[in-house]
């Protein structure tokens, strides 16, 4: 994950993740390299008549590098002058790396993912936030490209009080809500981007019965 630099916080905390992330990246690659090294000595037979079809395949393989259940995680960002939080929840994960003959790319694989994201405040005489809520049984994080992918996913915005990120929220405060066949949230230095393709959705008006 990213966060923008428009404070000193957020420029520490940004080398901060940078640095964590490169460490953690560098480990999972010297491992992937020694595990899909001794899958190849496993499979590889002693005479050289492999063929290039049948080495490929062999570097295709898919390994597992980490389990986890009851995943969370949390991001802030700064910008306009404003912190927007997010935060994540998956019961599942894993990360995995898959090696090709262009080398070895990381993913996380969450299942069931629910995602709170502070996605504006509102101007008024109190406190106002926009909070957009996804759900999705099944999402991919892609470490190279720094976006999270998701199918068959539920998005919601729902209009709240205060400027704290809520993660109870309630039918009432929802102002849309609807389906996309995919979401898409692409991380930046100045921030989150997202789209959704075949997205359907409902408008409601604050207080309305759902």
């Amino acid at each position: 994950w990213i966060t923008s630099t428009a404070s000193t916080t957020s420029m520490l905390s940004l080398i901060m993740w940078r640095l964590a992330n490169a460490i953690n990246l560098l480990l999972i690659s010297v491992f992937t390299l020694i595990v899909f090294a001794m899958i190849n000595v496993h499979r590889l037979p002693l005479s050289t008549g492999l063929s290039k079809t049948a080495h490929e395949d062999i570097l295709a393989d898919e390994v597992v590098l980490e389990r986890a259940t009851g995943t969370t995680k949390d991001l802030w960002m700064n910008k306009n002058g404003k912190r927007f939080h997010y935060h994540l929840e998956s019961p599942s994960t894993k990360v995995i790396a898959r090696n090709d003959q262009n080398g070895a790319s990381y993913f996380e694989e969450m299942e069931e993912m629910r995602l709170w994201m502070q996605d504006r405040f509102l101007s008024s005489s109190k406190p106002t936030q926009q909070i957009r809520f996804i759900q999705t049984p099944h999402s991919v994080f892609d470490f190279s490209e720094q976006k999270l992918k998701t199918e068959n996913t539920f998005i919601a915005l729902y209009t709240t009080p205060g400027e704290v990120l809520s993660l109870y929220l309630k039918p009432e405060q929802i102002s849309l809500r609807g389906k996309a066949d995919s979401f898409d949230l692409q991380m930046e230095k100045d921030g989150a981007n997202f789209s959704a393709k075949g997205f359907k959705a409902q408008i409601h008006e604050p207080g309305e019965d759902q």
